[in-house]
């Protein structure tokens, strides 16, 4: 971890898929020493770095009120947000009187020579954004551990990462709100309506759950109920 504090851990949780796949990561920091090893529920900052997730996941339910969430996409105007982000979303963002950002992370890192290598982008919105610690000491530790990683590749593939941090911070937008959006619809997203339509209990009431990220709060008795206690699922 960069951060020189006494008190900071690390969680994260990804498939088989690694590049390209979801990776959920859990960070806590605090003066003292961190006694939980439980996911964060009640998140002071959220960075959606992909945003094919909006439709698949709803991913300001865990953000406290008065968080910042932090957007990857093209989409910088509120008129851009009104087009393509879920009202689910801007609902409930709009609720908790969140602090909305978004960067166009891709866009800077093709800009930059790297591709859809967007890490460094997305991590330095977080320091700028999240207050976690102080914002130029951060960039440079950052800077430092970027070199420590990747110096063997070569000066220029360094001189690629650092132009992303700076390209970055001018690359957040802030996306201002409308009281409006708490007064929407609690639609639901793509992927609940994908399961929501399906005929079988199964489909409803055990894979809809699991792929929306909330399979942890299945009671056991979901599984009894869809005959899964033998280890066999249906196809």
């Amino acid at each position: 971890m960069l951060i020189s504090s006494s008190g900071s851990k690390a969680y994260f949780a990804y498939g088989s898929q690694k590049a390209g796949g979801l990776t959920m990561s859990h960070l806590r920091f605090a003066p003292n020493p961190i006694k939980s090893y439980y996911a964060v529920n009640h998140a002071d900052y959220i960075g959606c770095h992909n945003p094919t997730y909006l439709e698949m996941y709803r991913m300001g339910e865990h953000l406290k009120p008065g968080g910042t969430f932090c957007l990857n996409s093209p989409y910088h105007t509120v008129e851009d947000w009104n087009a393509h982000v879920p009202v689910a979303l801007r609902r409930v963002l709009a609720q908790k009187n969140a602090k909305v950002f978004n960067v166009d992370a891709f866009k800077v890192a093709e800009e930059c020579g790297m591709g859809r290598m967007i890490n460094v982008v997305m991590q330095s919105a977080f320091f700028k954004l999240s207050n976690v610690m102080n914002y130029e000491e951060s960039i440079q530790l950052y800077k430092n551990t970027i070199r420590k990683s990747y110096g063997h590749r070569g000066e220029s593939v360094v001189q690629k990462n650092y132009e992303m941090i700076e390209k970055a911070l001018g690359a957040i937008n802030e996306i201002k709100v409308p009281a409006s959006w708490s007064e929407l619809p609690d639609e639901p997203i793509a992927t609940e309506k994908k399961y929501a339509s399906l005929d079988d209990a199964f489909s409803k009431n055990v894979q809809g759950p699991i792929a929306l990220l909330r399979g942890d709060s299945l009671p056991v008795s979901s599984f009894a109920e869809e005959s899964l206690l033998g280890g066999v699922n249906p196809l």
